[in-house]
């Protein structure tokens, strides 16, 4: 057993005619196990900027996190048609607890190993990249949580979906912010304080003024007068003071939101979900918040087209390949 797993004990996976009774229903689903690109690429590479990254740190950085997904050795689900479990690699990279046993307190520790191995590798490039590999965990903290139904929005108590079938009873909603707005608003304010730590800790220069002594937004809500369609379809609340950072961080939400499309889903009882966000209108959306923002920031920030993303090369990922970079 390699050293960053030696902390829970290992016991045996279920029965195989339970696994077969939920490949039924993961089958059925075909669920994606993450956040997706709009989150995992789009806002990690705002969210490294507003921390004080260069364009090519940041983009380094979200290009490897959204590497995580793209690669077919690090996805949580592959083989046939996409969609047969990655068990090792759901729960190394995509935060899901290792088929029950590790809670919310197994899952950070593990979110807690991967910043430490980013901030002690022994240059920039290396840091930067498992930076990426660390913030795929860290967003998949938030979005592979049990959402609703009496669970809080809490960043330590929380129950985590499992392995090997995740979040198959709520097909690809989970992964989308228009699900659990506050979650996302939760994640990108946890995204910032590491990011803004990273460039303290391990870049070793100040971080973006702007955002110093950011106050996270307490008791956050959904809007409840906008086009609130049911359980399943939401838009956060606005927040903050004009020009303040809590209006920036939670614009850019209200805008990844406004991205979305929606559309009546037999799976949700013929209520509203968000469909796959268009990667084109999400990064005009984050490109307006950054816009209007840009006096206040202090720096017109741009998102990266796709190709800029696929020029980092980082769609070969490998788990083996990332283990060995930091032994």
């Amino acid at each position: 057993m390699s050293n960053d797993v030696e902390w829970f004990t290992m016991k045996s996976h279920n029965s195989i005619a339970k696994s077969l009774v939920l490949m039924t229903v993961f089958i059925t689903t075909s669920s994606a196990m993450a956040y997706e690109e709009d989150t995992h690429f789009q806002v990690t590479y705002v969210i490294c900027r507003f921390a004080g990254m260069t364009d090519a740190e940041a983009l380094k950085v979200a290009a490897v996190d959204q590497g995580m997904d793209d690669s077919p050795g690090t996805v949580a689900n592959g083989g046939t048609g996409g969609i047969i479990p990655n068990v090792p690699e759901e729960w190394k990279w995509h935060a899901l607890d290792r088929d029950g046993l590790m809670h919310a307190s197994g899952v950070l520790h593990r979110k807690q190993l991967l910043y430490d191995k980013a901030i002690t590798r022994p240059d920039a490039s290396s840091k930067l990249f498992y930076l990426g590999v660390f913030f795929h965990y860290q967003g998949d903290t938030w979005a592979h949580r049990h959402h609703y139904d009496g669970h809080p929005h809490s960043y330590a108590d929380f129950t985590t979906y499992n392995t090997p079938f995740g979040h198959a009873y709520d097909f690809h909603q989970p992964d989308r912010p228009p699900f659990d707005p506050v979650c996302a608003l939760l994640n990108l304010e946890d995204g910032l304080r590491y990011a803004q730590a990273f460039v303290r800790d391990a870049l070793h220069r100040p971080t973006r003024a702007f955002f110093n002594n950011y106050q996270a937004i307490a008791n956050a809500s959904i809007d409840k007068g906008w086009k609130d369609e049911g359980k399943y379809y939401h838009q956060l609340n606005a927040y903050g003071a004009a020009n303040s950072p809590q209006k920036v961080m939670s614009d850019l939400i209200r805008n990844q939101i406004n991205s979305y499309r929606s559309s009546i889903d037999p799976s949700f009882g013929f209520r509203y979900t968000a469909d796959e966000a268009d990667f084109e209108r999400t990064r005009g959306w984050l490109n307006t918040t950054c816009h209007t923002y840009a006096g206040v920031i202090g720096e017109r920030i741009v998102v990266p087209t796709k190709q800029q993303k696929l020029a980092q090369g980082y769609t070969h990922l490998t788990s083996a390949g990332i283990e060995a970079g930091w032994r």
